[in-house]
């Protein structure tokens, strides 16, 4: 008998089936304002023992007929009554837009960037918000959904307050920030759930919202860290003449350049019958300067990648592709099912990184969820 516990949790077709309806209740949005339908509110732990305590005394001014304990009790009543309508109040209304921050590797972070606003009541002068907690939660993979083997995941946000980002937004005002969530393999990912929370102003109750914007990211393959050299290029390599038009005599020979003398230049690249003729006119002595032929275009080759699995295939192949843009040399680029064109600069860079990161992955489903 196995020593791990198994984790408890509802029967898998419940879980399912509460998926597929939360989902539905929340589908993915560019764009967001809270309101009476997608913010929630339920009493915290001093909540309930607020209630507790308003009951105790409730039935003790009954049975002893305190008119003073009916008056206490009543006004503690109606305080937390505002209490509850003002924390419900403090995120009704926000209107929410994300976008994401630029695209990174695997195994980096991705940013959400956030903009709350409030537009206040109309023709009214807005109020202040306070206490505004934020938290970007990653999704639950598919595996983990079907089976519960796995734990929730963890907070995407770096733990400040349990991962919780907390703002002030003025009355009329707007606000923006950062949220990030890790994207642990290549392709497309899909942002996870941002929570919105409150427990202003007594912290009697919690509201909270959650939010699934219709962001994606996708994530560059991770480069391979110490890559193999450069594959050579079809001329790729220095050419000189051919040694069947190369002249018998070396002095003889007509360079394609000459320049003057250098300290450090061996004898074999002097010109010794232009240097003569240099130093009677009163010049310096004179070198050699071949042109050689300018190197061709690389040639990234799936099958020239030499990895063990596709997955290092495709990161040696990264690392090549970041490495042939550092040194300014062409390149192409040549997968099993797709050719890339030879080129240099950011738009190849980018196509190329972007046929390697979607190499045989299907988009996710949630790119073609609508997005209202």
């Amino acid at each position: 008998m196995s020593g791990r516990r198994r984790r408890l949790g509802w029967p898998r077709p419940w879980r399912r089936r509460w998926q597929r309806w939360w989902e539905a209740r929340h589908p993915r949005s560019a764009h967001c304002t809270l309101t009476q339908r997608n913010v929630y509110i339920l009493p915290t732990a001093a909540g309930w023992l607020f209630l507790g305590l308003l009951a105790v005394l409730l039935l003790a001014s009954i049975n002893y007929q305190l008119n003073l304990g009916y008056l206490l009790t009543f006004v503690l009543g109606g305080i937390g009554l505002a209490s509850m309508y003002a924390t419900h109040a403090t995120l009704r209304g926000l209107q929410l837009q994300a976008r994401p921050g630029e695209a990174v590797f695997a195994g980096e972070v991705a940013q959400l960037q956030i903009r709350l606003a409030d537009p206040g009541p109309p023709g009214r002068r807005g109020r202040a918000r306070h206490g505004i907690g934020l938290r970007l939660t990653a999704p639950h993979p598919p595996e983990a959904v079907d089976d519960g083997s796995a734990p929730p995941p963890a907070p995407s946000t770096p733990p400040g307050d349990d991962g919780w980002t907390w703002l002030d937004l003025a009355a009329g005002g707007e606000q923006s920030l950062a949220l990030t969530q890790p994207l642990p393999r290549r392709g497309w990912h899909a942002a996870g759930t941002v929570t919105l929370q409150t427990r202003y102003p007594f912290g009697l109750f919690r509201a909270w919202s959650p939010w699934r914007p219709a962001v994606h990211w996708l994530a560059w393959p991770a480069p391979e860290p110490a890559p193999p050299p450069l594959p050579l290029g079809s001329a790729a390599t220095p050419t000189s003449r051919p040694p069947a038009a190369r002249p018998a005599h070396p002095g003889d020979e007509d360079p394609s350049g000459l320049r003057p003398w250098r300290r450090g230049d061996s004898l074999a690249v002097l010109h010794w019958r232009r240097s003569a003729q240099s130093l009677a006119a009163g010049g310096p002595l004179l070198s050699r300067e071949h042109a050689h032929a300018p190197p061709g275009p690389l040639q990234l080759d799936w099958a020239g990648a030499g990895a063990a699995d596709d997955e290092q295939r495709i990161a040696r192949l990264t690392a090549w592709v970041l490495a042939a843009e550092r040194a300014g040399r062409p390149y192409a680029l040549r997968l099993p099912d797709a050719t890339l064109p030879s080129g240099l600069g950011p738009a190849q860079q980018q196509a190329a990184l972007l046929r390697l990161a979607c190499w045989g992955l299907a988009p996710p489903a949630s790119l073609q969820e609508p997005s209202p």
